[in-house]
């Protein structure tokens, strides 16, 4: 493809397509490009793809009709997402993240805290934390409080008392507010 940038006075100003050339203005002057070529066929990575963004863009619209809702996604406007829109539909597309897991406080015994490090670019609801000993079986399993002074740090408390921490496994499951789940697993 063949590109003109100009900046003199025959091209300032015109924009669209004449025949098979295209004019586009920018900042530093008009760009000329021969007319983009249509794809004949779409791989099923492309539409997969094609259908996320109309499944983030539904939920979004479906979520500017809550004013609620909307006033919430509303907090969520910042200079790269100036929109509530953008912002649900940012949020619909991006799993949450498990930073860390931490354990160094935790010796098997009930009542101990294992920390969790979750984030997501909009907000993250809830984190579910599992314990399995070394050979594979549930421990316990519960939901993980929020601490006040931070959003993005959670803490679980221990209910069960293992013989052995040695192979046990932790898994935190953090759920964004569309429904996202993202995780990550230890091994003690």
């Amino acid at each position: 493809m063949a590109r003109i940038r100009t900046t003199g006075s025959p091209y300032q100003g015109i924009s669209g397509r004449v025949g098979n050339l295209v004019f586009r203005n920018t900042p530093n002057g008009v760009v000329v490009a021969n007319r983009p070529r249509k794809t004949k066929s779409v791989s099923t990575n492309q539409k997969a793809v094609r259908n996320r963004f109309s499944d983030a863009a539904f939920y979004a619209r479906e979520q500017m009709k809550d004013i609620a809702i909307k006033e919430l996604y509303e907090s969520g406007v910042n200079s790269k997402m100036n929109s509530p829109y953008l912002v649900a539909v940012s949020d619909y597309l991006t799993a949450p993240k498990i930073g860390s897991i931490f354990t160094k406080s935790y010796q098997g015994q009930a009542g101990e805290t294992v920390g969790i490090h979750a984030k997501d670019d909009f907000w993250v609801v809830a984190v579910m934390v599992q314990i399995h000993d070394s050979a594979g079986k549930l421990i316990e399993s519960g939901e993980a409080s929020q601490m006040m002074d931070s959003s993005c740090f959670w803490d679980y408390v221990t209910t069960q008392k293992i013989a052995a921490t040695k192979g046990c496994t932790i898994t935190a499951i953090a759920q964004d507010f569309a429904g996202n789940k993202g995780s990550k697993t230890i091994t003690l």
